[in-house]
């Protein structure tokens, strides 16, 4: 949702949003149902955005990931992590749990503009990550590795 906000606004960097359908059809780039679901309560064009993209992009729930959910249930919880309630519930009711899950259970790379940070007020995905063992990378980082490039045409 930040890149649609900040960075790759639709109406400005479609480009961006046509290289990560192009990305995943070549199996580099996917999401997951729960992230689908979290983008359609809205109304603007990454809602629209996430309606063209079903399970190709969006992968549905797999059963395999339960017990990393579980896992992640009782690492938040941990008495010396120390996270606020309400940041705990945030995190266990979001998609982030259930990107970090499959992520666990099948060695994916999770995404994410997010920067680890030692508040306790959210859990930051970087924060899991990096206590699960997933790999973790920026956007930035992503769309350099893949040697992305957003060009204008002659006008």
């Amino acid at each position: 949702m930040e890149a649609k906000n900040k960075y790759y606004m639709p109406q400005f960097c479609p480009a961006f949003w046509d290289w990560l359908h192009m990305a995943n059809n070549q199996q580099k780039v996917f999401s997951i149902d729960k992230v689908r679901e979290e983008l359609q309560k809205g109304s603007d064009p990454l809602a629209k955005w996430a309606e063209c993209h079903n399970k190709e992009f969006f992968l549905p729930y797999k059963p395999e990931v339960e017990l990393a959910l579980v896992m992640l249930s009782e690492w938040v919880n941990s008495p010396p992590l120390a996270y606020k309630r309400e940041a705990i519930d945030v995190f266990l009711q979001s998609a982030d749990l259930f990107l970090i899950a499959y992520a666990i259970t099948y060695g994916h790379v999770v995404v994410t503009h997010e920067q680890p940070s030692d508040t306790r007020k959210k859990v930051k995905i970087p924060n899991v990550c990096e206590a699960m063992n997933v790999e973790w990378t920026t956007t930035f980082k992503m769309l350099l590795n893949e040697k992305a490039c957003f060009v204008l045409e002659d006008l």
